[in-house]
C-alpha cells in the first residue's frame, strides 16, 4: 500500500520525502522492522522512540512517522504528526483494511470485573456454536490459541493485526477488554463497538505513568460508552448515572435484582469446597463456582450480553456452573477442609471486597498474603495494610512486583498501615517463602487468599521478570511437604 493511502483523512506534516514510496510493514519497534516498513515512532515511559529510528532504517524502514520535528533523516520520508498513538491506531486500521468491521465487537470496561465477564461471555458464545475471539488481561484467545499480551488491552497495531488474523479465519464476535488507559492512549481508536459494558468504577490506576486524577480515569472509563451502539450498565455502580448519561446508543441496565426487565432472586453464599453462589432467573436456578454477589453482578452482565445476541438461557446457565477463570478467586486445591484462593486483588478497595466477601462464609481464619506493585502510588500500599489489618486473621506481608523499587520499603510502606489495626502480621520477603508459610498453618476451616498478582506468570524484581506462577508454585509447596 502506498504511503499517502495508508494517510487518507490523517493529519500530518511532510518533512521530507516521498508519500508515493510503498509500505508492506507497519512496525513501532525498531527490532521489528521488515524492508519497505513504515516505522511509527512511540516513545515509552523511560525511552524516546527518536534514538531507535537508526535503528529502524538498518532494518529497512523507508519513512518514518515521529512527533519530534527535531529529527531529520535525509534518506528516507519523513512524517510528522501532532499525536502519535493516535495515527498509529488510525493507521493500522487501515494497514488492516479495517477488520473491526467485519466483526461483532464486544467491548468490556471497569475498574472490577472486566476479566470475568469477558471469560464469561466468551466461554458461553463459544458454547453456542459462534467461532469467537477474545483479547485480555489473560491473553489473545482464538481457538485452541492462545497469544500472550503484555497489556490488558493491547497496543493498536496489535489489536488490529489480531482482529484482522480472526476475520480471515471466519471469527464473527471478539470480545475485548477495555482499560481507561488503552482508550486514554489511542489503543481502540479507528473503531467503534456493538456493544459496550460497564461494571462498576472506583479509584485505581492513578498516579505516575497512569492516571492524574480520579475525574480523569472516569472520563476515560464513560469514553467506552461514547463509542458503543448498545451499553450494558451496572445501575448498582454509584457512577451508573454518569454511564447512562453519556452512552451515545441504546442503554440496557442490570443489577442484583434484574437484568433489564427480567427480575432476580434468591442470591445466596453456598459454603461448599471452593465456594459457590446461587440466584433464580427465569424460573432457573443459576449456580456459579465464584465467591460473592461481585461475581453474581458479573455473571448477570452476561445472561445480558448474551441474551441480547440470541443465547438460550439454558445454554448460559450450563456454561456458568463450569465457568473457571484464571486469577480470578480462583480455589486451588490443597488440604481438605481448606479453601485456598488466588487473587487479582491489588489494592485497598479490591481487597476490602473479597475479604468481606469470604468473612460471608464464615472461615475458622482468614488469611491473607499479599505485597504491593512498586513505582505506583505510594498510599496504596498503606492502605492495603490498613484493610488487611483490618477483616483478616493474619496478614503475611511479602513481595509483588516491586519493578525498580525496594521490596523492603514497599513492605514497610504496607506495615505502617497494617500498625493502626489490632491485625496481626508477619513479613516474608520471599513470595514463595510466604507462600509455604501459609500452607504449613493451614488448619480445617481456614481460608488463605493469595493477592495481587492473579493471572500473572512472572514476578518482577529489581525490573527483571522471572518466571513465577502461582498456582505451580502452591503445588510446588504441597508436594515438598509430602516429601
Amino acid at each position: 500500500m502506498e504511503l499517502t493511502k495508508l494517510f487518507d483523512q490523517i493529519d500530518f506534516v511532510l518533512m521530507h520525502g516521498d508519500l508515493d514510496v510503498e509500505i508492506e510493514h507497519l512496525a513501532y519497534h525498531s527490532k521489528k522492522v521488515k524492508p519497505q516498513s513504515l516505522f511509527v515512532c512511540i516513545n515509552g515511559t523511560r525511552q524516546d522512540a527518536s534514538q531507535f529510528i537508526n535503528e529502524a532504517i538498518e532494518h529497512g524502514a523507508v519513512a518514518i512517522v515521529t512527533q519530534n520535528r527535531s529529527v531529520n533523516y535525509p534518506d528516507v520520508t519523513m512524517v510528522y504528526v501532532e499525536d502519535i498513538r493516535k495515527t498509529l491506531a488510525l493507521l493500522s486500521c487501515r494497514f488492516f483494511d479495517q477488520p473491526a468491521q467485519q466483526l461483532k465487537m464486544i467491548g468490556i470496561t471497569g475498574t472490577k470485573g472486566k476479566t470475568t465477564v469477558a471469560v464469561m461471555i466468551y466461554e458461553t458464545l463459544k458454547k453456542s456454536g459462534i467461532k469467537v475471539g477474545l483479547i485480555g488481561t489473560n491473553g489473545i484467545f482464538m481457538g485452541d490459541q492462545v497469544y500472550p499480551s503484555e497489556n490488558t488491552t493491547p497496543e493498536s497495531y496489535e489489536i488490529q493485526y489480531y482482529l484482522r488474523k480472526m476475520a480471515d479465519q471466519g471469527y464473527t464476535h471478539v470480545i475485548l477488554e477495555v482499560t481507561s488507559i488503552g482508550i486514554m492512549r489511542h489503543r481502540v481508536d479507528g473503531f467503534t463497538f456493538d456493544i459496550g459494558c460497564f461494571t462498576n468504577l472506583s479509584p485505581d490506576h492513578i498516579g505516575e505513568n497512569e492516571h492524574n486524577s480520579f475525574e480523569e480515569y472516569k472520563h476515560y472509563k464513560m469514553e467506552l460508552m461514547r463509542r458503543s451502539d448498545v451499553c450494558f450498565i451496572n445501575r448498582d455502580d454509584f457512577y451508573a448515572v454518569d454511564m447512562i448519561n453519556n452512552a451515545k446508543g441504546k442503554v440496557r441496565l442490570y443489577d442484583l435484582t434484574r437484568v433489564v426487565d427480567e427480575p432476580i432472586s434468591a442470591v445466596d453464599y453456598l459454603n461448599e469446597q471452593g465456594l459457590k453462589m446461587r440466584f433464580l432467573y427465569k424460573q432457573l436456578i443459576f449456580t456459579i463456582p465464584l465467591p460473592g454477589k461481585f461475581n453474581v453482578s458479573n455473571a448477570l452482565l452476561c445472561i445480558g450480553v448474551c441474551e441480547y445476541l440470541g443465547i438460550d438461557v439454558m445454554t448460559i446457565k450450563e456454561t456458568l456452573q463450569d465457568i473457571h477463570i484464571s486469577g480470578r478467586s480462583e480455589f486451588v486445591e490443597t488440604y481438605p477442609g481448606v479453601n485456598v484462593f488466588i487473587d487479582f486483588a491489588h489494592n485497598a478497595l479490591s481487597m476490602e471486597n473479597i475479604l468481606k466477601t469470604m468473612l460471608h462464609y464464615q472461615p475458622k481464619r482468614l488469611i491473607t498474603l499479599f505485597g504491593c506493585g512498586g513505582n505506583r502510588d505510594r498510599q496504596r500500599r498503606y492502605e492495603m495494610g490498613k484493610i488487611s489489618g483490618t477483616y483478616a486473621t493474619l496478614s503475611i506481608i511479602t513481595s509483588d512486583n516491586s519493578r525498580y523499587e525496594s521490596t523492603e520499603n514497599i513492605m514497610a510502606d504496607i506495615i505502617r498501615g497494617m500498625k493502626e489495626t489490632n491485625g496481626k502480621y508477619v513479613a516474608i520477603e520471599d513470595r514463595k517463602s510466604a507462600i509455604e508459610f501459609a500452607l504449613q498453618l493451614a488448619l480445617p476451616g481456614d481460608m488463605i487468599l493469595i493477592l495481587g498478582k492473579g493471572h500473572e506468570q512472572y514476578q518482577e524484581l529489581n525490573g527483571v521478570k522471572k518466571e513465577f506462577i502461582e498456582k505451580e508454585v502452591i503445588l510446588e509447596c504441597l508436594q515438598n511437604k509430602a516429601a
